[in-house]
């Protein structure tokens, strides 16, 4: 594996243990999405925030459209961790227990790569970070703000806990 995906996989670890470290509840996420802004600026990473507490980011804004979009829930649940990890919640009663801090470190480290190989992009990418997704209608409201303009294509995934 190179140094540039291994640096990359390394990023996305720290920043899930980081995001794990302080969860928040549905519309309550401004910590993380200030963190996850912070990311985007280090990487020089247009973006602007959408539905509140969700962020709308663009990669190789220069391509051609429509756009494909990636997308990462951010929010936490309200479960008390017991997990021993060394980087358990830190917020009573809320936890990262459906793996949104992972969902979000990986588009943050995808975020990463796909800034540095920017140059062989030939589409727009469009990175959105949702709020609310437990119960609170966020990609809802993302949508209603105008979160796909552009967009033909949009993916996701659900991370497996189990795998390290």
């Amino acid at each position: 594996m190179s140094n540039d995906w291994q640096n990359t996989v390394e990023f996305a670890r720290a920043v899930r243990r980081e995001l794990h470290l302080n969860p928040e509840l549905s519309w309550h996420e401004h910590e993380t999405a200030a963190r996850i802004r912070q990311i985007l600026d280090e990487l020089h990473i247009r973006w602007r925030s959408c539905a509140g507490t969700g962020t709308v980011a663009l990669i190789n804004e220069a391509g051609s459209s429509p756009a494909i979009a990636l997308r990462a829930d951010i929010d936490a649940l309200p479960i008390k961790e017991n997990s021993g990890v060394a980087w358990s919640s830190e917020n009573e009663g809320c936890m990262h227990a459906c793996g949104h801090d992972g969902h979000t470190a990986a588009l943050l480290g995808t975020a990463k790569w796909l800034k540095q190989h920017e140059s062989s992009l030939q589409r727009q990418i469009v990175l959105l970070f949702q709020p609310a997704e437990e119960g609170g209608h966020g990609a809802r409201e993302m949508i209603a703000a105008g979160a796909l303009e552009g967009v033909s294509e949009i993916y996701g995934w659900h991370n497996w806990p189990a795998l390290p």
